[in-house]
């Protein structure tokens, strides 16, 4: 399982945020958040912090080494 796309889809989803407006505060294309959510590419590390700060989660929980509750 790709804990990455997966949790990144929940989250995105849980704040109503579409996939363009997720990829305008990061300042990246629509078509990188796609493939981050389908799982065939994965953002840098200084990109996965950007995500984990402005979603307020860990990178830990992000990648999957933080459990979640709801999982």
């Amino acid at each position: 399982m790709n804990f990455f796309a997966y949790r990144l889809n929940r989250l995105r989803k849980e704040n109503r945020m579409t996939q363009e407006k997720l990829a305008a505060i990061l300042r990246i294309s629509r078509s990188s958040i796609a493939a981050w959510e389908q799982g065939r590419n994965e953002p840098n590390i200084q990109m996965l912090i950007a995500i984990a700060e402005y979603f307020g989660v860990s990178v830990d929980f992000l990648i999957g080494k933080q459990p979640c509750g709801k999982d």
